[in-house]
């Protein structure tokens, strides 16, 4: 099992922080958790460069889609990350600001 692992990096599915299961794991084994947060108007933008991308939900346009998913997945981002990394900014000061965390973070004692 990969949490099992002395030293990784997980990047994981947005849809996996809404298992209590998962975040207790993340947060017993995880020690940087990284929220790369995105605002639900840049989600939108990405995704409109992506038109390969079905909406989340067939009945709801993804503009609602992305809102109403954002809307309940923050609070749980936001209660396990130990950073908040603004996805908004450019690919180098997202890497840089990552990196950052991860350098600083304290060994995981197992």
């Amino acid at each position: 099992m990969l949490l099992a692992a002395p030293d990784f990096v997980l990047a994981c599915g947005a849809g996996v922080i809404e298992t209590a299961q998962a975040r207790r794991a993340l947060n017993a084994r995880a020690a940087a958790r990284l929220w790369l947060d995105l605002s639900p108007v840049l989600q939108r933008l990405r995704r409109s460069d992506a038109p390969h991308r079905p909406a989340l939900h067939s009945e709801r346009g993804q503009k609602d889609d992305i809102t109403q998913l954002d809307r309940s997945r923050r609070p749980l981002y936001a209660g396990l990350a130990t950073a908040v990394i603004d996805a908004g900014q450019s690919r180098d000061m997202v890497l840089n600001a990552c990196l950052k965390e991860i350098e600083c973070a304290p060994l995981f004692e197992r």
